[in-house]
This record gives structure tokens, sequence and C-alpha cells, in this order.
């Protein structure tokens, strides 16, 4: 149901008081009225996103256009997780489609992904259990890969957004 706003609020002011304008001057101001309903539904959806990001306390500017997720893993979990994130990105609707792209935490990650850090990329990272002595290694070189990629960028509060899943509860 599409209910013009300001041009409901225009109509009851000119209907209910004692408003007299000539012709020609109540066209235009229909038409800047109607111009400003217009204006109000195309960017509806941003200034909604905008609230919730506030209300959130996110950062309100960033990822405006399509988003990039990328799975930080082991080669047979990125693997699986990104086939599986991108049949849930074709279900998407068009105006909420992400791509999906992944690669190993130790291996090539910071070699073929991290320059592509901009604030449109969400970094899904499963670290290794580091108590285990045989996983520490991975563990570190993991959480450096992702520290390395989250730095990279030119200017402050500008970089991606990082999450990190793991067993090992310590925490810096």
């Amino acid at each position: 149901c599409h209910v013009p706003l300001f041009s409901l609020a225009w109509s009851l002011v000119t209907e209910y008081t004692a408003l007299e304008l000539d012709d020609t001057s109540a066209r235009v101001i229909d038409y800047a009225v109607s111009c400003i309903d217009a204006h109000l539904y195309v960017f509806f959806a941003v200034l909604v996103m905008l609230l919730h990001r506030m209300i959130c306390g996110r950062r309100l500017w960033t990822r405006f256009a399509g988003r990039t997720v990328v799975v930080v893993d082991s080669t047979v979990n990125y693997k699986l997780l990104r086939a599986f994130g991108s049949k849930l990105g074709a279900l998407a609707f068009p105006f909420t489609a992400f791509r999906v792209t992944g690669q190993n935490g130790e291996d090539h990650f910071v070699h073929e992904m991290t320059h592509l850090a901009t604030s449109d990329v969400l970094l899904l990272v499963g670290r290794p259990d580091g108590r285990l002595g045989t996983l520490a290694a991975t563990e570190g070189a993991t959480i450096m890969s992702t520290q390395q990629a989250k730095y990279i960028c030119s200017r402050p509060s500008r970089g991606i957004e990082a999450i990190s899943v793991g067993h090992n509860p310590w925490v810096k």
C-alpha cells in the first residue's frame, strides 16, 4: 500500500486551513511535495539501514555496494562453506546479494586475498584450537594473516569486518 506521506500532509494542510493559493502556486507546490515523496521512497531502504546500523552501534557509512564474504579456514572447510554460501547468495534478493570466496588462512590467504581488503568485505575466520601443541603455530598463522588483512587500509575505520570462530577461550 503506497501512502505518500508528504503529499497527504500537504493535502490536509490545504483542506483544513484557510490557506489560499492561486492555481499555479498550488500546482508547483504539489509537484515539489510529490518530488519529496519520491525521494523519500527511493532512499527509504537506505534510511532504514542507517537507522539499524546506528541502533546496533555499527559503522554507518560502510558497504553500500555489493558485499563480499571471505571464509578463512582449512582447505576442506572453506571450500564447503564457499559452496554453501554461494548457493545462499543465489537465493538472495538482488539488493541483498553477496559474493563468497575463501582461502586457507595459513597458506595462500595473505598473498591472494589481503590486497582485496576493502570496507565491503566480511571476513569469517575459523580459528584452530591453539591449546593443542600441534595447532598452536597454525592458530598463530591464522591470527596473523587475519590481522594483516584487517589493517590493510588507506583510511582509518574503513577496513574489513572480521569474525573469528574457534574453541580457544583465550582472547587478547
